[in-house]
Order: structure tokens, then sequence, then C-alpha cells
């Protein structure tokens, strides 16, 4: 085994750094979604369900563990939950693509 470098540490952030702009790449991706169908941003519940959501099927499909705290911290939401907590979607979550896990959770919220 080799020592760490800081190319190592570069790589590693750069990473980083691509994974979360997947996620707040799919985060606008929510946002834009919920508004075609007519869901504006006063529809708390929903937006967060939704990117809850997403967030956990993009963690499954990049196979990346996500705790519910990344998930908040993404998000902006405030909260004391256990660091270490994770999400795991059911499987009939996981085959849908994202229109139709949104459309999913819409159909829950009404």
């Amino acid at each position: 085994m080799t020592p760490w470098t800081r190319e190592d540490t570069r790589e590693y952030i750069q990473n980083l750094e691509e994974e979360i702009e997947i996620y707040l790449t799919y985060k606008l991706r929510v946002e834009s979604y919920l508004e075609s169908k007519g869901y504006f941003a006063d529809n708390t519940d929903l937006y967060v369900k939704c990117y809850i959501l997403a967030f956990a099927w993009i963690s499954h499909h990049l196979d990346r563990e996500l705790s519910i705290r990344m998930i908040y911290d993404l998000i902006g939401i405030e909260n004391d939950v256990d660091p270490n907590q994770g999400l795991v979607l059911a499987e009939n979550f996981l085959v849908l693509d994202f229109n139709e896990l949104m459309d999913l959770v819409i159909q829950d919220y009404i």
C-alpha cells in the first residue's frame, strides 16, 4: 500500500466537487420539474420529499452512500439528525426514471 499523496488529495477533492455538482444539478432539476407541474417553492413539504428521494435515487446510481445529514445540508435544512443515518430506497423506486420518481411523489402529495 502506497502512502497518501497530494495528488491523491487533489483527486479526492475533485471527485467530491463533481459529486456535489451532480446533486446540485438534480436539485435544480427537481425545482424545474415541480414548477412545470404547477408546484412552487411554497409547497415546502413536497419540495423536501422530492429532494430527499431524488438525492437517494442519485446516490444509488452513483453507487455512493449519502446520509440524511448530507441531504439536509444540500437542501439547506438545519436539523440535529444523526450524521451517520443513511437512507435506502426500496427496489421499486430504483427502477424508475427521474420523472416517474417525481410523479410518484406528487401523486402521494395530492
